[in-house]
């Protein structure tokens, strides 16, 4: 396969996490409108946006980091200047909107989570989780995910760098689950008060896990480490799409 098809077949990919993505906003949309209201599919949809995420920021960028500070500090503020202009805009119409009354959120009863909200931490205290904008949460987490993105790739990079390669990626990625299922059952148990699908460090596990599951699948299309049959099987299934395409079209 030339390198030019390889390239095209990524852009299909990324295009269509990309739609996925879009879907599962359009989901959590009409859940919050009352359209869907069992099963939870608000909760599940954000969860299954940010694994989206962690798979297509690894499609997009595993590899090219130098893993520099400034490089992470770019990084960040490239990201801030697209997401804080959103949460400022909603911010304010959320405090217009107390102030007549539409919502409880009233600024002058509610400063500190308004100050809090105003720099984007509202995030990590339950009672002001959901303050003014009730949504803004999500953006908060997003940003945090997409700050720790090179660090996260520079650490695959170092796992993947010793000497069986992706085999370590493989244990990493089981060790992340192992951990994250233990937090699903402290919480179950009442034995950590958290919101599994809000609370950021929650939700950054989340991401990597799935950013490792997407630098795994990388590895399997380019036929690597653990899973060699990569490309025998992506060009079987190129060669029977090519096959069938033109057969119907004869």
């Amino acid at each position: 396969m030339s390198e030019q098809a390889q390239v095209d077949i990524r852009r299909e990919r990324i295009n269509s996490l990309f739609g996925l993505k879009v879907v599962a906003l359009a989901i959590v949309f009409g859940w919050h409108l009352g359209v869907f209201t069992r099963p939870d599919l608000g909760a599940r949809m954000v969860e299954f946006f940010f694994a989206c995420s962690g798979v297509l920021e690894a499609m997009r960028h595993f590899g090219t980091y130098s893993y520099t500070l400034e490089e992470t500090y770019e990084n960040f503020k490239r990201r801030l200047a697209k997401i804080y202009p959103v949460h400022l805009l909603t911010f304010v119409l959320a405090v217009i909107l107390g102030q007549l009354g539409v919502t409880a959120w009233v600024f002058s009863r509610n400063k500190v989570a308004g100050v809090l909200s105003l720099f984007m931490l509202q995030v990590w205290d339950a009672r002001t989780m959901f303050a003014f904008n009730g949504v803004s949460w999500f953006l908060c987490d997003l940003l945090i995910c997409y700050a720790f993105t090179p660090f996260m790739s520079y650490v695959v990079q170092r796992a993947r760098g010793k000497g069986d390669g992706w085999q370590r990626v493989w244990r990493l990625l089981t060790l992340t689950i192992a951990l994250r299922v233990a937090i699903d059952i402290a919480v179950g148990h009442g034995a950590v008060a958290i919101a599994v699908h809000t609370f950021p460090p929650v939700i950054l596990l989340d991401y990597f896990m799935a950013y490792v599951c997407g630098c795994l699948l990388l590895g399997w299309c380019e036929g690597r480490g653990p899973v060699r049959l990569g490309r025998p099987v992506q060009t079987a299934i190129e060669v029977t799409r090519f096959s069938s395409t033109h057969g119907s079209s004869t």
